[in-house]
């Protein structure tokens, strides 16, 4: 914001801020200082599971075990300056304005876990 613009004469990237105005930020009308190019390539999910073998499990009279690592949204490559290229604070819909103005990106989130049968 250090770069809007402010008076006449002024070379600047950035337009100048109005209180209210929702055409000048970009939020009525896309302006092309907030477009950016959204390509990504994003590991979404991923699962890592172990079976114990029969010969532990027998010891322990248990009829399985199995121990799990799974996480959502782990890696995003992009040159994308905002949060998330999938994110919009518009929706998602094919013809809604990608906007991440004031919204987060989606959660990554790890599960760790242990499914044992008796």
């Amino acid at each position: 914001m250090l770069r809007r613009w402010q008076k006449p004469g002024d070379q600047t990237d950035m337009p100048k801020a109005y209180f209210g105005d929702n055409v000048s930020n970009g939020s009525a009308f896309p302006l092309d200082v907030n477009v950016f190019k959204g390509d990504f390539i994003k590991l979404r999910t991923a699962q890592l599971s172990y079976n114990l073998p029969q010969s532990v499990l027998g010891k322990a009279k248990i009829s399985s075990a199995r121990f799990y690592v799974s996480g959502n949204n782990l890696l995003i490559l992009t040159k994308y300056p905002g949060p998330d290229p999938e994110v919009s604070s518009n929706g998602t819909g094919s013809t809604n304005q990608g906007v991440d103005r004031n919204s987060v990106g989606n959660a990554r989130t790890i599960t760790l876990g242990v499914n044992i049968g008796f």
